[in-house]
């Protein structure tokens, strides 16, 4: 039986945007592990919108976000979300913005993500 997201989009766009940072670190835990992540198509539609440079504010986060089939060890998603953090502190610390990092560090997790399955997909 597939884990439900048990984090969920918010009202605000600082929520979604956590939302995001979190998606992100399950989805690159995920392409490290023995586990399939599953995105529904708005967050996929959002994810896309960010890894493509646009501004996502206007699109809602109304679906169930993703299912989790397999195993995932904790240990590979707190080492996920180490980097992904790590890697929006390096942005602040180079005096961008923290929503702006945030949104770069999601959508490079995205593309990452993306170009890894795109690879399967051809083998």
């Amino acid at each position: 039986m597939p884990l439900q997201s048990s984090v969920s989009p918010g009202r605000t766009r600082r929520e979604n945007l956590r939302f995001l940072f979190f998606c992100a670190a399950l989805i690159q835990a995920a392409d490290a592990a023995p586990a399939d992540v599953t995105l529904d198509a708005d967050l996929e539609r959002v994810l896309a919108a960010l890894a493509r440079g646009e501004d996502t504010g206007d699109l809602a986060l109304t679906g169930k976000g993703f299912e989790l089939h397999g195993p995932l060890a904790a240990d590979t998603f707190a080492d996920a979300i180490d980097e992904l953090t790590a890697n929006v502190r390096a942005w602040t610390e180079a005096g961008e913005d923290i929503d702006a990092a945030v949104r770069e560090v999601v959508a490079d997790s995205y593309r990452r993500h993306r170009a890894k399955t795109s690879a399967y997909a051809f083998s």
